[in-house]
């Protein structure tokens, strides 16, 4: 959460003035004792604050300048909020039972193989589905209303292209999991599947 005019002016009252001067991660430590619910500031934070009452004489924000972003602009003249799209899974009657013995199963296996965990990848991949499916991770639905919004999938394995940042990882995740080698574009490494 960021610190308003307020808090600014608690944090240079924190500082003192003359001999009386407190560092900055005494102000830190005190700030937060004062309010623990809050998110901790740090000493950098406090140094900002420091120098602009020097240099300008106030810690107000600056006017903003330049021109708005236009989820501002969505949001004020339209009325528009950003929704992200959530994908739920509707639970039948033994859905619970499934995941119980799907979590035994996952724990007897372990206990069972040692290694098993390890074999386990968890990437920072991106997955787009050719099928035109949403990848709901960097998605946001635009409307003046939560739409509520539902897709179903008709098969489970749709086929996708799936984008890395590391590309090394990827090549490591082929080798170990038998894809042909990734194609690699720039920076970011391509898998194309079709499970």
């Amino acid at each position: 959460m960021p610190l308003n005019e307020r808090d600014r002016i608690e944090i240079l009252m924190m500082i003192g003035v003359g001999d009386r001067m407190r560092t900055q991660q005494e102000v830190c430590r005190l700030f937060h004792e004062m309010h623990p619910d809050r998110e901790p500031v740090s000493q950098s934070t406090v140094s900002r604050i420091e120098r602009k009452y020097r240099e300008l004489g106030h810690v107000r924000d600056a006017p903003r300048q330049g021109r708005p972003k236009i989820n501002e602009n969505v949001q004020q003249d339209v009325k528009y909020h950003p929704y992200r799209v959530r994908l739920i899974h509707e639970l039948a009657e033994d859905d619970f039972d499934r995941r119980t013995e799907f979590c035994e199963y996952m724990m007897d296996h372990n206990n069972q193989n040692n290694g098993f965990i390890a074999n386990i990848l968890f990437s920072d991949e991106a997955t787009f589905f050719l099928n035109g499916h949403v990848n709901r991770q960097n998605t946001r639905y635009w409307s003046q209303e939560n739409p509520h919004w539902m897709q179903e999938y008709h098969t489970q394995h749709p086929q996708k292209v799936r984008t890395s940042q590391k590309p090394d990882v990827i090549e490591q995740f082929c080798s170990r999991f038998g894809f042909s080698a990734p194609k690699s574009f720039g920076n970011v490494c391509i898998v194309i599947s079709n499970n």
